[in-house]
């Protein structure tokens, strides 16, 4: 679920058998275990936050705002029933005049790590703390360690939030259905 839309990524696979079968005798092939490694993305998850009333309340009258803050922070809870391990990138853009100002963009590569449901009816969640500080942080997040205090400093209009997943293409899954 990220910001209120559920996604599913669906899998589909071709099994190949090379057992001759006796006139009139059904093909089945019972699968006890599937080892192996899966490459799969998945499309870019986009979210923008809208602040733009909070910008122009600040920035009115030819006056101009910047936010004094020590700690901001943002909690991602990912819930998944994969059975595959993924890793995302985050991606967090400022925008400013309708206009996304990469310079100040702050990015997480290969910091989300989920790691894949035994079962289809299994969910796990896992939940990550981005923060310039883990002062604060509940026990039982893992820490990612971007200024956002830095990002909303300028207090943009909007900020765009990317996440960019995939399987963990380095280990090995397993599948016992």
């Amino acid at each position: 679920n990220w910001f209120g839309h559920n996604y599913t990524v669906g899998f589909a696979a071709e099994i190949k058998s090379d057992k001759e079968y006796a006139e009139g005798e059904k093909e089945r092939i019972d699968i006890k275990t599937v080892r192996g490694r899966v490459n799969y993305s998945i499309d870019p998850i986009k979210q923008k936050l809208d602040l733009s009333e909070v910008s122009k309340t600040l920035n009115s009258d030819n006056m101009e705002s910047v936010i004094d803050i020590n700690r901001f922070y943002l909690a991602l809870d990912v819930t998944t029933n994969l059975g595959v391990s993924a890793k995302a990138d985050l991606k967090i853009v400022p925008y400013y005049d309708g206009q996304a100002d990469e310079t100040k963009a702050l990015i997480s590569e290969n910091e989300i790590v989920l790691p894949g449901s035994p079962q289809a009816d299994d969910t796990l969640t896992t939940s990550f703390w981005v923060s310039n500080t883990d002062q604060g942080m509940p026990a039982g997040y893992k820490f990612i360690d971007l200024d956002l205090v830095e990002l909303i400093r300028d207090l943009p209009e909007s900020i765009q939030l990317e996440l960019v997943a995939g399987t963990d293409k380095e280990k090995e899954c397993v599948f016992e259905p």
